[in-house]
């Protein structure tokens, strides 16, 4: 299986492709040469076919919009369990797309069948609770530091078979976070076809057996393409 990353710009805000390559070739001069020989390098760019658009589970309007805001709802602090979750989930639909025209179908790159979303999460974005019962114990940090909840967000992710399959309902996956930006929106699973979605929920978790303490909450997740 041929696995291979594209950097993008998508990043998902939850609060609230270039491609280069440099060959040098350098050569040296000697004054009698006992032999020759030669080095042949080859090599391909190839260009952009795919983009990656985010949306609300079940839209078929694609924009090529590589960014998306979800609003996690203002809650009041109620007391519960830890590692229970509160508030309803908040989901994102992603789809790729042509890189020129949005709206049509993409060729997914180097002859892959499948693709899928890489979270760029590093260390300090992530928490882990022991205790939790859920799917997961890794869950995103608040970002904010003066003034923010100590809440946290568990995130679960899934696939559908077309963007107008997809709801919130399809992210059936509680996510391991992981600190080195490998780990998968679908949750594991083989990925989206390039007519498929990917679709991720974030919801509240609480942090302690107690009330989470009020203010705000942000974080960003960064996201790379990865086919395969």
């Amino acid at each position: 299986m041929k696995t291979i990353f594209k950097r993008t710009s998508t990043h998902l805000l939850i609060a609230t492709l270039a491609a280069g390559m440099g060959v040098h070739l350098a050569s040296l001069a000697q004054s009698t040469p006992a032999d020759t020989g030669q080095v042949v390098i080859t090599g391909s760019i190839s260009a952009s076919t795919c983009s990656v658009n985010v949306s609300d589970p079940g839209s078929t309007t694609t924009t090529g919009n590589g960014s998306k805001s979800l609003f996690l709802g203002n809650n009041s602090a109620t007391n519960g369990t830890l590692a229970s979750t509160f508030g309803t989930p908040v989901a994102a639909m992603f789809t790729l797309g042509n890189a020129t025209t949005p709206s049509s179908a993409c060729v997914l790159q180097g002859g892959a069948t499948a693709w899928d979303l890489s979270l760029g999460l590093t260390p300090a974005q992530i928490t882990t609770i022991s205790g939790s019962t859920l799917g997961t114990t890794t869950f995103l940090k608040n970002a904010i530091n003066s003034g923010g909840t100590d809440a946290v967000v568990v995130l679960k992710g899934g696939v559908a078979a077309s963007p107008a399959a997809a709801t919130a309902a399809s992210a059936t996956n509680f996510l391991t976070l992981k600190g080195d930006g490998l780990g998968l929106l679908s949750g594991g699973t083989a990925g989206a076809t390039s007519t498929g979605a990917l679709v991720l929920t974030a919801q509240w978790v609480r942090s302690a057996a107690s009330a989470p303490t009020p203010g705000q909450y942000s974080q960003t997740i960064p996201l790379t393409v990865l086919y395969k």
